[in-house]
């Protein structure tokens, strides 16, 4: 049992309020566990069009943190975020630059506490000439 309630909650992110605070209008009493929403802070429509759409071309102009950070922000971004950003860079930059990239099986993605791309996705990479 404890392993399958960490694996449903792995990609969750939790806090604790230190303080009373208020958000948007609520009452959050001092102690309260907070959930951050961080799947749902990325589906904003007045920052991605059609949100639940895959669609990579979304990426091709920056964000702002506070339009998308998957990997957080401030003190509480993640560590490697820095090294991360770098190999997708040259990872991106060597697959766009060497390679043909075919879709040839797909599936509906898959929402648990994120979205998952289906296990029926397969795609093709042919090295170019």
């Amino acid at each position: 049992l404890r392993r399958h309630v960490a694996d449903r909650f792995a990609d969750l992110l939790h806090r604790r309020a230190t303080e009373d605070l208020e958000v948007d209008g609520y009452a959050v009493p001092s102690g309260s566990l907070v959930r951050i929403c961080v799947h749902e802070s990325h589906r904003d429509p007045a920052v991605f069009e059609d949100p639940s759409r895959f669609n990579p071309d979304r990426f091709t102009r920056p964000f702002s943190r506070s339009e998308y950070s998957p990997l957080g922000v401030l003190a509480h971004a993640c560590l490697g975020a820095n090294l991360t950003h770098a190999v997708d860079s040259v990872f991106v930059q060597r697959l766009a630059n060497d390679y043909d990239v075919s879709v040839i099986s797909d599936g509906r993605p898959i929402l648990r506490t994120s979205w998952r791309v289906s296990p029926r996705h397969r795609v093709v990479l042919r090295p170019r000439a």
